[in-house]
């Protein structure tokens, strides 16, 4: 069932109190998101992350005597491509949001082939991603036998920003954990280097594998070799043989050459939240000891909770929880406070997708005599302003959110110092945050060493945590 929700009245949004100075909302700005309410990797934690920043920007344009208010719509994305894309038409075509935030990859390029389908009867409209690590989106060379898809996964009009991070980097630092272990990756022993990648079928899976493939000829010092064995991208969780799989993955066989090459020395799982748990308990339940690891998708706090001792040990990198410095330590303080726990990853990310779309339609609103008459059009235009050179700092808090809008309403620069970093988008609309390499110790992710992740630094060198 689809749920959608509004978060707050534009009106009271953050609870602040009325009387005389109360400004007067004069327009209301419309904003879409999508999360998982339900479904696979479901989590309310980024639909509060994303209330939060729907509150606080609307206590700043309060305080600052702005009579523009947002209004924040969450329809539920199931984490499913076609739940997510039914729930954007409902968004964009009969709510009239301006904009929409994203969460994954398989939610976020469908919802984008909109803004390049010639037969789509709606607004074109800016797209915000915070769990869109697919390496083809925003890739100017991506291909598809889709023609479509494929001009959404390139964007060459410029609809889509990442607020996350890369596969390609991720794969590079899952890499590099792994030829950390044994000798040069060689754990058990056989003198070569074996990466089994366990990956779902679908962007997320595919980008995954082949991220991982360049990475390990890229830096792999001893013979190497890849298998990759796929599970259908919409297999459930609680019926799929997942245990069948593993002993494939596990086995000396590689399914892929056609040849025995050996047991691998590191396990890649590159599956959504739901299929990666079950995986994670299969692969303790079958008394595994290959080095495991996952990706991003694992990393949420209500998995441990829910397999326990199974995940210990499971290592992998993300990004941090939440950018290590003020702005990330305000969030995470405002979002406790609100919620009533630490934010669970990605919930940071959400914050700021939201936010971005929202100054960036406060920048493009400032020369109109008319804030209703904004265009989804100059929102996008307006993104690059969000995180401007030379423009003064601010981060994720009322205080400094309201002294962002009024340096806004006079037309000066300000550089929106993120929940979960600097967006500081690249030419084609992607960041470029820190990696960290976690790992599963006593049913807890801690966080271990960071690594440098970027286009000045593509083979991403380990940093200090």
């Amino acid at each position: 069932m689809k749920r959608t929700l509004i978060l707050g009245m534009v009106l009271s949004a953050g609870g602040c109190g009325g009387g005389a100075s109360q400004p007067t909302v004069t327009s209301t700005i419309p904003i879409g998101a999508l999360a998982a309410l339900t479904g696979n990797g479901a989590t309310l934690d980024h639909q509060k992350a994303l209330q939060l920043a729907q509150d606080q920007l609307n206590q700043a344009l309060q305080k600052s005597g702005s009579g523009i208010r947002f209004a924040v719509t969450v329809a539920d994305s199931q984490g499913s491509g076609p739940a997510a894309t039914a729930a954007a038409t409902q968004l964009i075509g009969t709510t009239g949001v301006k904009a929409i935030v994203t969460d994954i990859s398989g939610d976020t390029v469908p919802v984008n082939m909109f803004n390049y389908n010639p037969a789509t009867t709606f607004n074109k409209v800016p797209i915000t991603c915070y769990a869109c690590s697919s390496s083809f989106i925003n890739d100017p060379n991506a291909t598809d036998a889709d023609p479509i898809k494929q001009d959404a996964l390139r964007d060459a009009d410029k609809w889509l920003y990442r607020v996350f991070f890369n596969a390609k980097y991720e794969a590079l630092v899952q890499t590099q954990i792994a030829l950390h272990k044994g000798a040069a990756g060689d754990v058990n022993g056989d003198g070569k280097f074996k990466m089994a990648i366990y990956a779902q079928n679908d962007s997320f899976g595919q980008s995954v594998s082949a991220s991982i493939t360049a990475a390990t000829t890229a830096l792999s010092t001893i013979p190497s070799s890849i298998e990759t064995i796929y599970v259908p991208a919409n297999a459930d969780a609680n019926s799929y043989n997942w245990s069948a799989d593993l002993a494939k993955v596990a086995d000396n066989y590689n399914e892929n050459t056609m040849a025995t090459d050996g047991v691998p020395d590191a396990i890649v799982v590159a599956v959504l939240s739901a299929g990666a748990t079950a995986t994670v308990s299969a692969y303790h339940s079958g008394g595994y000891t290959i080095p495991l690891e996952a990706s991003t998708a694992f990393r949420r706090d209500y998995i441990l909770r829910s397999i326990g001792a199974a995940a210990e040990g499971v290592e992998g990198d993300s990004n941090y929880r939440y950018a290590k410095n003020d702005s990330g330590t305000a969030f995470a303080t405002a979002f406790q406070a609100a919620a009533g726990n630490v934010p669970e990853q990605l919930a940071s990310g959400a914050y700021d997708s939201a936010m971005v779309l929202m100054l960036a339609s406060l920048i493009a609103a400032q020369p109109l005599a008319n804030p209703d008459d904004l265009t989804p059009t100059q929102i996008r235009d307006a993104i690059p302003q969000v995180y401007a050179d030379g423009g003064t700092s601010v981060i994720a808090t009322a205080d400094s959110l309201a002294a962002g809008v009024a340096l806004i309403a006079q037309g000066k620069p300000i550089r929106y110092d993120g929940a979960s970093g600097a967006c500081n988008f690249d030419s084609v609309g992607n960041l470029f945050p820190p990696l960290v390499h976690w790992k599963v110790q006593n049913q807890q992710f801690v966080e271990l060493e960071a690594y440098d992740c970027s286009d000045a630094q593509p083979l991403c060198p380990s940093t200090t945590n």
